[in-house]
């Protein structure tokens, strides 16, 4: 997608965060940043008996994530912890 954005076959895309900065880059290409409601998330299957419908373990698994080490391995300063 970003050498389709350089060389103009494109006229918008949304490459990767790692991406942005390549495509900020070039004079040919102009680079418009917003927020985003775009979502990382952990899902439990629960349909059949499982002991993941325990919801503590859930809270376990959802504390025990370091919201900050994986927005920090992403690197990106364009991501930041939901409240």
């Amino acid at each position: 997608m970003v050498a389709a954005l350089r060389n103009g076959e494109l006229d918008e895309g949304s490459p990767i965060s790692q991406n942005i900065q390549l495509c900020g880059e070039d004079s040919n290409v102009t680079v418009v940043e917003f927020p985003s409601v775009a979502i990382t998330s952990v899902n439990f299957y629960m349909k059949r008996e499982r002991k993941v419908r325990d919801i503590n373990l859930r809270k376990a698994v959802l504390y025990a994530i370091d919201q900050d080490e994986v927005i920090s391995v992403m690197e990106s300063d364009m991501l930041f912890k939901a409240d």
